[in-house]
Formats: structure tokens, sequence, C-alpha cells
């Protein structure tokens, strides 16, 4: 009988002892994954607006300082007198940039702009790409193209411009440098497009090979990058921002079919080479939302929209330069709103 309590005893301790590793096996379990996540949110390069400064158009050489004789004139470049916003919408603007926004106070090129609008009523990503060439007035200076405000003024001047003229709120910005976009690229595995003949003949051309034919092509990160940034194609600069879109909504496809692993190792890569006003807190309110965003339907926008601009011709130090002035602001205003907030 003493024997038996003996034993009952034994392992009635070993129990506790059990269930106290389990304890301590749990509580650093979760108290891992909670530094983790919070690794995963302190990652990206974090730059508040305010912040950035706005330069004079001379300290930048690319901007002509006066205008020529072929100034444009006409176009309705009045400012919106109000800003669209739902609070069932995110809006945060994308750029791809040939220099980081904090980097010697200068800004670089902004070659790529696509409105990402996170509309969690209608459960859609809504894509709206800025044509570079857009002929548009920046707040405090003159007209330019849309892409001479973020050289200017980085992000800050950029989303006012955005705003101003085309009267939507942008709530937020993403920056990727054109150096490490391939690196992205590269840490997702590479993307898959459907590639054309002319696009196929453009990257074989550009890398002297025979490799790329038309159709589904797998794509490591600069490859991606030169694809993006093709502009000598048929379409033009039209083409390029449907690329940028194409492969914006390559990588979020790709991204529902990851799981929780492949997603947080992906991201603790990336998230560093992102630069971003969004703040630790507001990135931790959208993490768990993040995969439910993923499965939205992506939808697809371009301004200017067809047969709604005209070309018109301005000269840089006596080159010409084409530009595409929208000829009814408003009525673009109006239907940039009803894409974005289906109203």
């Amino acid at each position: 009988m003493a024997e038996t309590k003996e034993k009952s005893r034994k392992r009635r301790i070993w129990l506790w002892v059990g269930l106290a590793i389990a304890v301590i096996c749990l509580g650093a379990l979760i108290g891992g994954g909670i530094a983790y996540v919070d690794h995963l949110l302190s990652a990206p390069n974090h730059l508040s607006r305010e912040d950035m400064p706005i330069l004079d158009e001379t300290d930048i050489s690319q901007i002509q300082e006066e205008p020529s004789a072929d100034w444009i004139e006409g176009g309705d470049l009045t400012f919106a007198e109000n800003l669209a916003s739902d609070s069932h919408v995110m809006n945060i603007m994308l750029y791809g940039s040939d220099q980081r926004p904090n980097t010697g106070g200068q800004y670089g090129n902004a070659d790529a702009m696509v409105l990402l609008s996170i509309d969690t009523k209608h459960k859609k990503l809504k894509m709206t790409s800025f044509m570079r060439d857009l002929w548009v007035m920046v707040p405090g200076k003159r007209e330019y193209r849309i892409n001479t405000a973020y050289l200017l003024g980085g992000p800050r001047l950029s989303i006012e411009t955005v705003e101003k003229n085309f009267g939507i709120k942008i709530d937020k910005y993403a920056v990727v440098d054109f150096q490490t976009f391939p690196q992205i690229i590269d840490t997702l595995g590479g993307i898959t497009i459907d590639i054309t003949q002319p696009e196929a003949d453009y990257l074989n051309a550009l890398r002297l090979t025979t490799e790329f034919q038309p159709g589904p092509c797998h794509m490591d990160g600069e490859v991606a990058l030169d694809y993006a940034r093709a502009r000598k194609l048929k379409g033009d600069d039209f083409g390029r921002t449907q690329r940028h879109r194409t492969v914006l909504s390559t990588v979020i496809k790709q991204f529902r079919s990851a799981n929780l692993s492949q997603i947080a190792s992906t991201l603790e890569q990336i998230m560093p080479m992102i630069t971003t006003d969004l703040t630790k807190e507001e990135r931790a309110q959208m993490l768990p939302n993040a995969m439910e965003y993923m499965r939205y339907d992506v939808v697809e926008y371009r301004l200017p929209q067809d047969g709604t601009f005209r070309y018109a011709t301005y000269y840089y130090k006596d080159t010409p330069m084409n530009v595409l002035v929208i000829e009814d602001m408003e009525q673009a205003r109006k239907e940039l709103r009803a894409f974005i907030y289906e109203d």
C-alpha cells in the first residue's frame, strides 16, 4: 500500500514538473513570438512627411529655372476644393524611386507612382497609376510634370500635389528604391508573368540572350526590374504603368498561396528595405488583417484615362519634352473618386 502511495506521489511530482516545463516552453514561445512580431513591426525605415524638406528649383540640376517661350497654356490647373475620404478606405501611395528619400536631402526620381486603396467595405485592393508626364500644378511652385514634385520634395510634396490636383486624401506612403526592389523579388523566389513577344525581345536585347520567350516567364529580381521599367515598347509610358501594376498584383497573388511561416520569413527580409510613414502602432493594427486584404479582388485604374487628355510639348534646354494635359480636371476627379470610393 505504501509502495502504491509512493508511486502515486512520484507520478504527481512528474506531472507538475511536466506542466511546469510546458508552461515555461509556452511562455518562451509566446514571448519569442511577441518579440518576433515586434521586430517585424519595427523593421521598416520610418520617416514622417513633416521631416522632409522641400527643395528649391535651383538645387536640382534637372529642372529648368524659367519657362521657355513654348510654355504650355490652357488646361484646368486649379486645385480641388475638398479632399474625398472614407473611413473604410486607406489610401497608401507607393513609390519606386532611384534613391531613398532620407539620403543627403535628395529624393531622386520616382518612376513608379501607384496609389493602393485598401477598400474594406467592398473588399477590393484598388491600384491607380499616375503617369509621370501628367501636367499639374505643384503646390508652392508652378506647373510641372507630376514626377517633378517628388524630385523637389519627396513623398511629402508629391502627395500634396496628388491631393490638391485630384481631390483624394492620401493617408500614408511607402517607398522602395530600385536597388532593393530586385532583392525583394528574389526574397519572394521570383515572380512569373505572362510576357508578349515585344517584351521578350526587349529583355533579350537588354541582356544579349535568347532566353526569354512569349508566355509565362519566371523572373528574378533584376529581370523583374527591367520588365517593370521598360519604356521603349509599344504604349511607351502607358505600357510601363501597366507593367508596374502587373508586378504588384503578381506579388499580391503570390502571397495568397504562401503559408504563415513563409510570409513571416519573407516579411523579415523585406521590411528593412521599405521606407514609410506608417507608424509601428498602425502597422500592428493592419497586420492581423493582412491575409484578408491579400484575398481581396485586385482592380486597376490609370490617370489619365484614354480620351481625356491631349499631348503638349515644352522645352528643357532646347529639348522638346511631351507632357499629358487633362482636358477636364473636374471630371477626372469625379471619375477617380468613383473608382476609389464607389460612391
